[in-house]
């Protein structure tokens, strides 16, 4: 009987997997955290409300300083939301790459 469960949950698995590459198209180069640039009502609120909070110009020399073709990794110390809205909303104002 619990061979039986393990392989129905091993069949599941492979089929969720598959469903999953075929909507990816078998790309690697994924995310969780993915926004489009223009979603309609949404990013116009986030613009509004981050609209007061801003970068220094030395903040934002650096990453324009950097190659086209560089990877570029934001970090936080915390995984917040706001923190990621903020830096993918303000960043695409400043037509920078976002997260």
């Amino acid at each position: 009987m619990l061979q039986k469960d393990s392989h129905k949950n091993k069949n599941m698995t492979g089929t969720i997997n598959g469903w999953i590459m075929r909507v990816l198209k078998g790309s690697y180069d994924h995310y969780l955290n993915f926004i489009p640039s223009r979603t309609g009502f949404v990013p116009w609120i986030l613009e509004r409300l981050y609209s007061g909070i801003t970068f220094s110009d030395e903040q934002l020399a650096v990453i324009k300083t950097l190659p086209k073709e560089a990877v570029i990794i934001y970090t936080i110390k915390y995984k917040s939301y706001f923190e990621f809205f903020f830096y993918h909303t303000r960043l695409r104002q400043k037509r920078l790459p976002t997260p």
